[in-house]
């Protein structure tokens, strides 16, 4: 909850904060493991199509939920289960998609929370950022716990009740639709907020430009052409 894992560069006094750089571990680095988790994996659910890697650098493990993989029907089912999870009432509105698929992934991840030395960062790109986010609601009131959550091109999945009890991370592409998206104008984006913009640069802030659209007004605008600008690669790339 301290953000003692995150370096946020710079005078700690100043109010120009750059969220990109952790003390061993850089946003770039993160957005390649979650690139590394479309590849391999450590653990998985059959039942869902839930996949996960679990790296170790240091003393810090970094568990990736892989985002949509093309041509997995069961990942474009838990993508298009955009309405609220009534089991996850007590939290707030929660992406039930994601959800469902962080429930799957419980247990299993919770070892692996359980036998790391010092701290744990959720990460996730797509899919894999809402199961993220989702799994961090699911770890919330426990004696442990992860201590960030870091995702990537992942557009809006809750609306809380109550701010969430770990730091939360979201880099977007301004250009990526999936990120403009806002499924049904019921989710509002949660943490700290880093817009990339053409060159790179990071923004606190979403380009003045940009304005919120529904899902489907969404992809009648930008439509399939700027879909290449979702790809986790892209993201390292700028970063």
């Amino acid at each position: 909850m301290d953000g003692e894992g995150i370096d946020w560069g710079g005078d700690s006094s100043s109010s120009e904060v750059d969220p990109r750089s952790y003390r061993r571990l850089t946003l770039r680095n993160l957005a390649n493991i979650c690139k590394r988790a479309y590849d391999k994996q450590t653990f998985s659910d059959k039942r869902t199509g839930s996949e996960a890697l679990v790296e170790d650098h240091g003393d810090i493990r970094v568990i990736a939920f892989r985002g949509t993989q093309a041509g997995s029907m069961r990942d474009y089912w838990a993508d298009m289960k955009m309405l609220p999870s009534v089991t996850a009432l007590h939290h707030g509105l929660v992406h039930s998609g994601g959800w469902r698929r962080s429930g799957a992934m419980f247990r299993k991840t919770l070892a692996q929370v359980e036998s790391a030395k010092s701290r744990v960062i959720f990460i996730g790109h797509s899919l894999g950022g809402i199961e993220a986010i989702a799994m961090m609601l699911r770890f919330s009131g426990l004696p442990i716990r992860p201590d960030e959550v870091v995702v990537f091109g992942t557009p809006p999945c809750v609306r809380l009740w109550e701010q969430p009890q770990m730091p939360v991370i979201s880099v977007e592409n301004y250009r990526d639709p999936i990120c403009l998206a806002r499924p049904y104008n019921i989710y509002e984006p949660i943490g700290d907020l880093l817009w990339l913009d053409a060159m790179g640069a990071g923004r606190s802030e979403k380009p003045d430009n940009i304005k919120n659209f529904t899902l489907l007004s969404t992809f009648v605008k930008y439509g399939v052409r700027n879909m290449g600008y979702h790809s986790i690669a892209q993201y390292a790339h700028k970063l």
